[in-house]
């Protein structure tokens, strides 16, 4: 019986969780991650040291402030974690201790702080023991206790009592610790062992027997040397480092939530490392390259010839992503917090995801320091680039501005200019041209299709409407071209009023007028856009972007002039000013146009454009998946949009208000 009793007692004594225990990382980091967080937003206005009037005598900025309570008791139970009064108090169970007063927490807080209170209610040891106010935050003293934040310094080479064990400075560091502990290095390996030890290590692979049986056999000074040599050159060198970055970025080629959205491209990032560590990248450039790489000096492929430093802007873009957040400004807020930790522990072996929250409770970081480093990545964007090789595209694209350019030119010298006619001019232009559109229309003579083709005024009309105003036939023709072209829908067309009058009967008169009216007061609606009076996030008539940026080809410098040739050989061979033309560098080129961020004000948004298998998004607080599922971002993409040709107003389908 006794030993039976001792038995389950044993048992018990297993299953009981150790409070005491010095918390491990992941408990730590859930803490700071998914507890912290709740108790900051919910607790502390009424719960902490900053509390303007502190309730109920409870603080819950300490661990021993949980511990000993408030009026009511301690919130935590170290024997029966599940019955702590912290739990009773935000599960509603009683009515008379219901926090935070004011509602419920979100099921998924209860779900953390529950989980949190059950693993121990680990905190880390922020050296604040006392239940009241906490120490303040000094950031100077914070650099000045410890060696990490001082400049680095020579040290000076200890004595040690072995002399002949180092072959190198450093060794001698790692002499004098071992004889500190009164411990003796261990023996010098076997050559056999070596072989094996520094392949593993290089490459992460066995040596062959081959390898192994020449080593052995090399009986030269720096037999050593060769093997070393020989491993550093091999690819698998670059492959073995590369998998240990990986680890740090949390690689992977999908975001693993849900419907596995895939994260394309994400190989290229891969092997970007492994020639990275295989061409010996000094680390600065590396990190530079990673952080900045689509604004530091390009850095190319020998080979290939694309921009590898873009290539490493991919380590912001692995990790975490959910699809369709109800909370899109808080998914982003988790992003950029995923963001900031992975580079502080991979770049600075420091975890600053805690400044969250709070000044860094023992390394000198502040709050300010984190919402810093989060605006930097709150204006950024993920975006692909084309990786162009031996700037193919980019020469040719520099080729055809060139050639633009100079037919520009050319055409200018050849196109009436606005000196060469009068305001008296202009109005018989103007009186001729209405009566050349109120004669019969024609089918052309070299018409391909007689059913489809548009019908024209004809050469015989405009010659001998040029005749009764005097004028020359081949100049009115220009007029007549380009107010036809101007259509009767296009409401925000200067000519639009006259194109209404010039080819309309005087019995309609009073019907045009009354249309212009709705026009001139801001009320009509056109065919097919938005209302007319709603408010413009963007034009470009002064001949730039205006804030906007590109990547690729398709977009540079793509704001048109007057007078600008529009690359073709039809009628109307000049473009209008202010219009971003894709296809002005080229028709082949690509490129994404993106705006400035701006507020979402209106229930609906909409873009005017004239286009052919492009497609327009929406993209709210950064979110960068693509909304194929539907779920909640229904409505946020326009996909292949072909306007026939025509400028045509695209509304986005989705209510911007739900955002």
């Amino acid at each position: 019986m006794p030993q039976r009793s001792l038995f389950l007692f044993v048992l018990l004594s297993l299953a009981l969780p150790s409070f005491a225990a010095k918390p491990t990382a992941e408990q730590l980091e859930f803490f700071e991650k998914k507890v912290r967080p709740v108790l900051v937003e919910y607790c502390y206005k009424c719960h902490s040291a900053e509390a303007k009037k502190l309730k109920a005598g409870l603080y819950l900025d300490s661990r021993a402030g949980l511990i000993k309570g408030g009026d009511t008791g301690p919130s935590f139970d170290e024997k029966q974690p599940a019955k702590s009064l912290l739990l009773t108090a935000i599960s509603y169970t009683d009515i008379e201790l219901e926090m935070p007063p004011k509602g419920k927490l979100p099921a998924q807080h209860i779900d953390a702080l529950t989980k949190w209170i059950n693993m121990g209610a680990p905190w880390p040891d922020d050296g604040n023991s006392k239940v009241g106010p906490a120490k303040t935050f000094e950031l100077q003293k914070r650099k000045n206790e410890h060696w990490s934040w001082r400049p680095a310094q020579k040290p000076t080479t200890p004595a040690v009592q072995n002399e002949t064990w180092s072959r190198d400075t450093i060794d001698r560091f790692i002499l004098a610790k071992l004889e500190a502990k009164q411990l003796t290095p261990a023996g010098e390996a076997s050559r056999r062992q070596w072989i094996r030890r520094v392949t593993f290590d290089l490459i992460g692979l066995p040596p062959t027997i081959v390898e192994v049986n020449a080593f052995l056999a090399d009986k030269s000074a720096d037999a050593y040397e060769k093997v070393v040599d020989r491993l550093l050159a091999s690819p698998h060198f670059g492959e073995r480092w590369a998998r240990h970055w990986m680890d740090l970025a949390r690689y992977a080629e999908s975001y693993g939530h849900e419907f596995d959205y895939n994260l394309p491209h994400a190989h290229h990032y891969r092997d970007y490392l492994i020639r990275a560590f295989n061409n010996d990248l000094p680390y600065n450039r590396f990190v530079m390259e990673q952080i900045a790489g689509d604004l530091v000096e390009p850095r190319y492929h020998p080979a290939e010839g694309f921009n590898e430093a873009k290539i490493g802007t991919g380590f912001w873009w692995f990790g975490e992503a959910t699809h369709a957040p109800v909370d899109v400004r808080g998914d982003e807020a988790d992003r950029i917090d995923n963001q900031i930790d992975v580079f502080s522990k991979s770049f600075l072996g420091l975890t600053i995801a805690c400044a969250r929250c709070h000044d860094h409770k023992f390394d000198a970081i502040s709050t300010k320091d984190y919402y810093a480093m989060a605006g930097f990545l709150q204006s950024s964007r993920r975006t692909e680039a084309w990786l162009d090789p031996k700037q193919r595209i980019e020469q040719s694209a520099k080729q055809i501005a060139a050639l633009r350019s100079e037919v520009d030119k050319q055409l200018a010298k050849r196109v009436s200019q606005p000196h060469d006619i009068d305001i008296k001019q202009i109005a018989r232009f103007l009186l001729a041209t209405k009566q050349a559109l109120q004669a019969p229309r024609v089918r052309p003579q070299n018409a391909k299709d007689k059913g489809k083709d548009p019908l024209i005024i004809s050469d015989a009309v405009v010659a001998q409407t040029a005749e009764d105003h005097k004028l020359q036939p081949d100049r009115l023709r220009h007029w007549v071209n380009a107010i036809s072209a101007v259509g009767t829908k296009d409401m925000t067309h200067p000519l639009f009023t006259w194109v209404n009058l010039a080819g309309t009967s005087d019995a309609k008169i009073t019907q045009a007028r009354q249309q212009i009216a709705l026009v001139l007061n801001g009320k009509a609606k056109q065919a097919d856009a938005a209302e007319a009076n709603a408010p413009l996030l963007a034009s470009f008539d002064k001949g730039n972007l205006e804030g906007w940026m590109t990547t690729g080809w398709a977009f540079n410098n793509a704001v048109t002039k007057a007078g600008q040739w529009n690359g073709t050989a039809g009628e109307k061979q000049t473009l209008d000013a202010g219009v971003i033309n894709g296809q002005v560098n080229g028709e082949k080129l690509r490129g994404t146009l993106r705006s400035p961020t701006f507020p979402l004000e209106h229930n609906q948004i909409a873009v005017r454009l004239k286009a052919k298998g492009v497609t327009a998004r929406l993209i709210i607080d950064g979110y960068f998946m693509e909304p194929y599922n539907g779920l909640l971002f229904r409505g946020t993409r326009a996909h292949n949009i072909d306007t026939k040709g025509q400028f045509k107003w695209i509304t986005f389908g989705g209510d911007t208000q739900r955002y």
